[in-house]
């Protein structure tokens, strides 16, 4: 009976490992959200904790809609992902993203910053 329990046990552990160890992080924007930059950014870089593979990208700025990303859509599995965007005029805007993990699980993230005017520097 102990070694059935211990083997209940051990065998749960393992499993709730494997889910904890096979979730996708993001662990580093640039900008960073909520950042006010005093210039444009030249690109926007998402950086995971696991390879994962790029299913869409957003940029939007506030009042003036959507941002026309030069960016081709690969799929290849990667950690990091460098998004050129064109010169941004000042304002607040918004990018959104779906990415997925190796299990085909897909997850959204977004991040939001702020391009300054001269005047507000």
């Amino acid at each position: 009976m102990k070694n059935i329990i211990y083997t209940v046990f051990v065998l749960g552990f393992v499993a709730i490992f494997n889910i904890a160890s096979a979730h996708v992080k993001v662990v580093k924007t640039s900008p960073a959200s909520g950042e006010a930059l005093e210039s444009s950014p030249s690109s926007l870089t998402f950086s995971y904790s696991k390879k994962v593979r790029l299913v869409s990208i957003k940029l939007s700025h506030a009042g003036n809609g959507e941002i026309n990303l030069d960016y081709k859509l690969t799929y290849a599995p990667t950690a990091e992902f460098v998004i050129p965007v064109p010169e941004l005029e000042a304002g607040k805007y918004k990018a959104e993203w779906v990415i997925m993990g190796t299990d085909s699980h897909k997850m959204n993230s977004s991040l939001s910053f702020e391009v300054l005017s001269s005047k507000e520097l």
